[in-house]
């Protein structure tokens, strides 16, 4: 996915630069280290998005957990389903409108939709419109939630 959305988001010259975070389980043999731009900027193993996502004016990610944070954060992502199991997730935080859906990963037409959802798009500002909505919708304590029912469970 990284490799596909690279390649379109390259051929914006309006993008000045491009931070792409690279989690521990991408391979040192990925194609996405062949794209050589000036403007790519590889960030690898980031523990804390947050600091990211609030620089960042856009966010493109699968419907996982980057897409929760990225919410939490305040931004309205640009998500792309990887998998089968994220299309629960993603129907839900589209109807509350917090997301821009693209399409699924292997869709033929993924670079043509992204493509044309940047031009539609290209003068708005997506940072400041969505953050005090975005920021509701997920409050960032789920973690102490689940240690609340296994807390329970345990004792």
């Amino acid at each position: 996915m990284m490799f596909k959305t690279l390649k379109i988001l390259l051929e914006f010259s309006e993008i000045k630069k491009i931070s792409v975070v690279i989690g521990f389980g991408v391979k040192k043999k990925n194609k996405v280290f062949e794209l050589k731009d000036k403007r790519i900027h590889f960030i690898k193993n980031l523990k804390n998005l947050n600091k990211l996502f609030l620089k960042s004016s856009i966010t493109i990610c699968t419907g996982g957990t980057v897409m929760f944070e990225s919410i939490a954060s305040g931004q309205k992502p640009i998500i792309i389903q990887s998998y089968d199991n994220q299309k629960y997730a993603i129907n839900f935080f589209k109807k509350k409108k917090v997301i821009f859906y693209i399409g699924l990963i292997n869709d033929k037409n993924l670079g043509t939709k992204l493509l044309n959802f940047f031009f539609k798009n290209q003068k708005k500002k997506y940072n400041s419109r969505f953050i005090k909505k975005n920021s509701s919708v997920i409050d960032g304590k789920g973690f102490f939630r689940v240690c609340k029912i296994i807390d329970k469970i345990i004792n």
